[in-house]
């Protein structure tokens, strides 16, 4: 049971004014500590298991990344085929390679366009000229960073291929293998930045 003692001493609470009674738990203070360490053992393992819960749900959330712009350089595939191939050059011009084209996607273009409209015109008459020739090995020695255009090709509503140019040079995927252009003139008469 509780028992009650008078207070000696006062507190900032009650303004000095001491207190008539002072009522002790029934429990002793050794009980008193258990009690307590029996609680704060409780709160660290609930911190825990939170912190455990918030790692996995972080970890579980994969990481969204926006890029507007094409991957630099030669395709990989397009690289490794050049390695594997033969000595023997092929070679066969852009408008060869580009009967049963059904459709392409411009997926990029760099800010030296303007429109769409522009674009289209370019590819169209690029893609219709039958004097740029495609060859399988690349012909030109500069490097290339990311392309002004990028483009999905559609061939025959089936094959599906790739077309990326930089200024003069590009590469086109017809479905299977990747072919090299260059097409200098064209570029110099058509493009709206090339020097004429």
């Amino acid at each position: 049971m509780a028992r009650m003692t008078r207070p000696n001493y006062r507190t900032t609470a009650d303004a000095g004014i001491p207190l008539l009674f002072h009522i002790e738990p029934p429990w002793s203070r050794a009980a008193e500590c258990g009690c307590w360490a029996s609680s704060h053992t409780l709160m660290k393992t609930s911190v825990l298991c939170i912190f455990l819960v918030a790692v996995y749900l972080i970890a579980a959330e994969p990481k969204f990344l926006f890029e507007n712009r094409p991957e630099s350089g030669i395709p990989p595939d397009a690289e490794r085929q050049q390695e594997n191939a033969t000595a023997e050059q092929k070679q066969t011009t852009l408008r060869g390679l580009t009967e049963g084209l059904d459709s392409v996607r411009v997926r990029y273009y760099s800010a030296e366009w303007t429109s769409d409209e522009q674009v289209k015109t370019y590819l169209r008459g690029l893609l219709a000229d039958p004097t740029i020739e495609a060859q399988s090995r690349q012909m030109w020695s500069q490097v290339v960073l990311e392309p002004e255009i990028e483009c999905q090709l559609t061939f025959n509503k089936i094959a599906h291929g790739r077309l990326l140019l930089w200024k003069s040079v590009g590469c086109i995927q017809d479905g299977g293998r990747w072919w090299f252009i260059s097409f200098g003139d064209y570029y110099r008469q058509y493009h709206p930045k090339a020097k004429k």
